[in-house]
């Protein structure tokens, strides 16, 4: 479903919005294991570079966090730092995700990776000003720039209402104009660590960024 929701998004097929897909909601490692094969990290860089040099903005989503296994010897942000990707740091937006947060743009420099940007995403409904209170200190206590926070969508299916809201929330010129954003190739690589709803690395290649930033 997600990739179906892609492919709307971007004007693509579903079959260009996925690198990996895998039977089991596990990690990448675990997933591949059960099914008695491994990802072949350096061929699905490859394949990022070969998008990368066909667009303006490519946004690559990764799988859980940025520490989660590949293999038994690359992880998330190996991957994206492999790519020279900037991460979009997406979190909860109610409690707990100053710690989240916080954590993950530790690990992030920690790694080498440049920091675009967080979005707090309220899947939950808070309170707007317990969103906004969040944002603000995330912002201060993390020292990076908190793009918005995306209200609670009742129907996330339908490309066009998540498109207006990102819109509406999320300060898209910021992010396209910051100067940290990397450039590989032709495209700008933007990296969004998420927790995604069914397990599998996602490539979505296109220049609608406001779909893109909802997958």
């Amino acid at each position: 479903e997600d990739a179906e929701l892609l492919a709307a998004a971007s004007g693509r097929t579903a079959d260009s919005a996925v690198l990996e897909t895998f039977e089991l909601p596990r990690s990448p490692l675990a997933a591949a294991s059960a099914m008695g094969t491994a990802i072949d990290v350096a061929a699905v860089i490859e394949r990022v570079r070969d998008r990368a040099t066909r667009v303006d903005v490519l946004v690559l989503e990764g799988v859980g966090g940025l520490l989660v296994p590949l293999t038994a010897a690359r992880n998330v942000a190996d991957a994206f730092r492999s790519v020279g990707a900037d991460a979009i740091i997406v979190g909860r937006a109610g409690l707990g995700t100053i710690n989240h947060c916080a954590l993950t743009v530790e690990v992030a420099r920690d790694r080498g990776l440049r920091i675009a940007g967080v979005i707090l995403s309220d899947a939950e409904g808070v309170d707007a000003s317990f969103a906004a209170e969040n944002a603000a200190q995330i912002a201060s206590q993390c020292d990076v720039t908190v793009l918005g926070v995306l209200p609670r969508i009742e129907d996330t299916r339908d490309v066009r209402v998540l498109a207006r809201a990102c819109e509406a929330a999320v300060d898209l010129d910021a992010l396209l104009d910051n100067p940290a954003v990397a450039v590989a190739e032709r495209a700008r690589v933007i990296a969004a660590n998420v927790n995604p709803r069914i397990l599998y690395l996602r490539l979505l290649d296109s220049s609608d960024l406001p779909a893109e930033l909802l997958a």
